[in-house]
């Protein structure tokens, strides 16, 4: 990777500790946030988009022709949109929390209520454009249409065609999820609600003050991840805050076992982050602005993702695991606590960054 020669006073292995006052004005930080924002979350936001659209056609198939095939190609649709998603899952700020758009759980209402959306499906609510704003958030968004596609007792396909009413949801739950993909890319895009220009520009904007702060916040929100992977998508479905009583319901992606992917796909995430990635748009990553000949951060880097991968796959599935396989999942939730300790303490105290506090309570 090209590395940026940054002609200060700072120490070169110092690159993004440096204060604003002693930066040149191309900062070797503004060009990583410039990236981060317009080549990762964006480029993702944009994919997530166009895949939630392919997921609404393979809906509108689905329900045109029910079938096992035209079933298997809506929930390879809908999977392949929860991947760009997830993709984004460090970056849980901004419009994905912030009123009043707070489109994180609308999207992605986590722990899930199958309730919820039975209560819908078994009433007479006209599901319409705009009925999906009354229901609640955990009535919508993609746990609400994976329920639909996986959560029958009978053979989904089956149930799509005898049941006008379980279309007539999914449909309206996968409109709502091209509307509500569009509002996120929307209110980051500069054409729109500019939210990147938090990051881009962060010493105009109200959110990180300047550009170490909001290299800060992109560093811990990777750590923060991490925290939320361990202690509340393994942690408490194993039981570790119900005596030691396995909780199922409280899986991510439950219904089509993708629970582990999921947690996958976010170290996706937070790989694209430090080290870029070439498609689609070439982005540059942490790794780009580190440079230390004291130690080897990118090899660190690769070996924390690779074994956090491994200790993810031994327990996948993970409905399995939380009842027959604890050990294993435990060794998981180690590998990926000495993960975030690699990115809190190490790589944070080499950029002289500062360390903040998880702001996550459920999704």
């Amino acid at each position: 990777m090209t590395r940026f020669i940054f002609l200060s006073a700072c120490l070169p292995w110092l690159l993004l500790g440096c204060s604003a006052s002693s930066t040149p004005r191309h900062d070797p930080r503004q060009v990583l946030l410039e990236s981060w924002g317009e080549d990762v979350i964006l480029s993702n936001y944009e994919l997530f988009v166009k895949r939630s659209e392919a997921f609404a056609d393979s809906a509108q198939a689905l329900c045109d022709e029910p079938s096992a095939e035209s079933l298997g190609a809506a929930e390879a649709a809908w999977s392949s949109a929860r991947e760009a998603w997830k993709w984004n899952d460090v970056i849980k700020f901004g419009p994905y929390r912030e009123q009043p758009l707070a489109l994180g759980s609308k999207l992605d209402f986590w722990p899930p209520r199958p309730d919820a959306v039975q209560e819908v499906l078994a009433g007479d609510l006209e599901l319409d454009d705009e009925a999906l704003d009354t229901v609640g958030a955990p009535a919508r968004g993609m746990p609400a249409s994976e329920f639909l596609l996986w959560g029958s007792e009978d053979p989904p396909e089956e149930a799509f065609a005898s049941d006008g009413r379980r279309c007539e949801y999914l449909l309206a739950l996968a409109a709502d999820q091209v509307s509500l993909a569009k509002d996120m890319l929307d209110a980051w895009s500069p054409d729109g609600g500019n939210y990147v220009a938090e990051l881009t520009d962060p010493e105009n904007g109200e959110m990180f003050g300047d550009l170490r702060g909001a290299v800060s916040e992109i560093v811990n929100r990777m750590a923060f991840a991490l925290e939320d992977i361990r202690g509340d998508k393994l942690g408490r479905p194993l039981g570790e805050q119900s005596g030691g009583t396995p909780q199922p319901d409280l899986l991510e992606s439950r219904p089509s076992a993708r629970s582990i992917q999921d947690l996958s796909d976010t170290l996706v995430g937070i790989q694209q982050l430090y080290f870029g990635a070439d498609e689609p748009k070439g982005a540059k990553g942490l790794s780009d602005y580190i440079s230390t000949d004291l130690r080897d951060f990118n090899q660190e880097m690769t070996d924390h993702l690779e074994a956090c991968r491994e200790a993810l796959a031994a327990i996948d599935p993970l409905e399995r695991a939380i009842e027959e396989d604890a050990d294993a999942v435990v060794a998981a939730e180690n590998c990926l606590a000495d993960f975030q300790t690699f990115i809190q303490v190490d790589i944070v105290n080499e950029l002289g960054l500062t360390v903040s506090l998880n702001d996550a309570d459920g999704d």
